[in-house]
């Protein structure tokens, strides 16, 4: 679990006055967060940890320029994004094409899948299926809509701090959230529809 905002502006304010091992403990308390938030964003683990390594430095780089009355947590991910969508334009300038994810593990982080029982294999099938078709829905949502419901869904941030991180108005984030569920849904729900089994009667 990622420790609250408070822990993030305590081990900034010790950095601050040069104390190493706050920053190793940011790096441990928030790597894995950062990176699961790049992994959903660009579909590309060695991109996600080359934009967690990116995110780091520039936390210790801004070290003694920090304001102790910013939200951590907000600025912590304020420069995740930016950072993410640099790495799709660039992505997009050198025309490559987005992988898809290889892990399990991460597809299930972004399905927000639950601690269950092991699935037998088809479940394990099924699942996997559908966290790829959510994460393909992910991917084709606009660049602004991809980052507001991430930054809410996945990292907890309040609608005003999604506007914080992103630099819009409030309203705007509440739009793009509006938009980007209605879009997700008009996606999935035909493909989930396709996936579910005929009802008992049902068939030719």
């Amino acid at each position: 679990m990622m420790p609250d905002t408070e822990h993030g502006r305590e081990m900034m304010l010790r950095l601050a006055r040069g104390d190493m091992r706050a920053f190793e403990e940011i790096v441990v308390s928030y790597e894995r967060a950062v990176r699961n938030f790049a992994f959903r964003y660009l579909g590309d683990e060695r991109k996600a940890e080359d934009v967690a390594q990116e995110t780091f430095l520039r936390v210790y780089k801004a070290r003694a320029r920090w304001r102790p009355d910013a939200k951590f947590h907000t600025w912590l991910f304020t420069i995740t994004s930016r950072l993410c969508l640099n790495a799709i334009r660039s992505q997009r300038r050198e025309r490559r094409v987005m992988r898809p994810a290889a892990g399990a593990d991460d597809r299930d982080a972004l399905a927000g899948a639950p601690e269950r029982r092991t699935p037998s294999p088809a479940e394990g099938v099924l699942a996997a299926e559908r966290a790829e078709l959510l994460r393909r829905a992910v991917a084709e949502l606009s660049e602004n809509q991809r980052r507001a419901l991430l930054l809410h869904r996945f990292e907890g941030l309040s609608y005003q701090e999604v506007a914080e991180a992103m630099g819009l108005t409030l309203e705007a984030v509440r739009s793009l959230l509006v938009r980007a569920r209605r879009n997700l849904h008009d996606r999935l729900a035909p493909l989930l529809r396709a996936d579910e089994p005929a009802a008992e009667g049902d068939g030719p």
